[in-house]
């Protein structure tokens, strides 16, 4: 049973209440290129396709995984409370001990009672562990068990969702032209530019 599951992960952790609902994030790009985040949300253990969702790095230092987790979560909590809706009850990231730290920092900053958490890779790269964030605990987690394939499952999905997004970015910045940016140039105009000096039609692969 997965409500069984989130016991199990509540217990874990050392959580006061259950983890209903739960919030993931990762951040995809190459090197710098394309930055994106995204979030994806688990209910009762279920995915919640519905609740996803899906960010561009804003920040200058789009290669900064620590800075594009800050503002992400940021522009996430901000949004919860200025909408008045209901806050998750964990949020996992992906990047250990200092991703755990970022989001932290931005819990005390935006003074809301979620509670976080982290996967911790092995040197193999291979997820092995929780992070409580708020004590810093490190928690072994036992491979083939059920727990541990739910939250692969989690993790896996996050970073299938992320991966996705950068890509479409990647494929979209593929057509995009020196005319783009230029206010006042339709896409007829656009067309006839290319066309008369097609020397200056420089897609960014």
């Amino acid at each position: 049973d997965v409500l069984l599951l989130l016991e199990e992960l509540q217990d874990k952790l050392g959580m006061k209440k259950t983890p209903l609902d739960i919030e993931l994030y990762d951040n995809s790009h190459t090197t710098g290129y394309e930055a994106v985040s995204a979030m994806v949300k688990y209910i009762n253990g279920k995915k919640c396709p519905q609740s996803y969702r899906k960010f561009k790095i804003n920040q200058e230092n789009k290669q900064d995984d620590l800075a594009s987790m800050e503002e992400v979560l940021t522009r996430r909590i901000t949004r919860l409370k200025e909408e008045k809706s209901k806050l998750p009850d964990l949020i996992i990231v992906d990047g250990g001990y200092n991703q755990c730290q970022v989001a932290m920092n931005v819990k005390m900053k935006e003074n809301v009672d979620i509670f976080i958490a982290g996967l911790e890779k092995n040197d193999k790269h291979e997820t092995d562990s929780l992070i409580n964030a708020q004590t810093g605990e490190l928690i072994p987690l036992e491979k083939n068990t059920p727990l541990f394939f739910l939250l692969m499952r989690m993790q896996d999905e996050v970073h299938r969702y992320a991966i996705t997004f950068h890509r479409k970015q990647r494929e979209k910045s593929k057509y995009k032209t020196i005319y783009d940016d230029i206010k006042g140039i339709g896409e007829k105009r656009k067309y006839r530019l290319l066309q008369l000096y097609e020397g200056n039609y420089f897609p960014f692969l």
